[in-house]
């Protein structure tokens, strides 16, 4: 009667090295899946931690002769500073509380 449960075993995929496709340099792990900073189990849906990095995805579309390309890149912050140098981008600080009010 009521809910009878089994247990499966369940095959995951997890990130497990990071590496600017610019440099080369590893970015690092800060903490493992298993169990975070403040010795907390981490859950199923936490993988590990890794210092910050610049991930950008773009999926290509009808209008450009790159149409059904999907590109990925990972840049370290030393590569992002360099790369968009120059480049205008908005930034909203969360912390300042001057981001887009549509955002928050």
């Amino acid at each position: 009667m009521g809910l009878t449960y089994k247990i499966e075993s369940i095959e995951q995929k997890i990130l497990d090295k990071v590496e600017c496709d610019r440099c080369g340099v590893e970015i690092e792990k800060v903490s493992e899946s298993g169990w975070n900073p403040y010795g907390e189990p981490f859950t199923f849906f936490h993988p590990p931690h890794f210092k910050e990095y610049f991930l950008v995805r773009k999926a290509w579309g009808y209008f450009s002769p790159k149409d059904g390309q999907r590109h990925e890149a990972v840049l370290c912050e030393k590569c992002y500073d360099e790369v968009f140098e120059g480049v205008k981008i908005k930034i909203d600080d969360y912390f300042e509380g001057k981001g887009d009010p549509e955002l928050a």
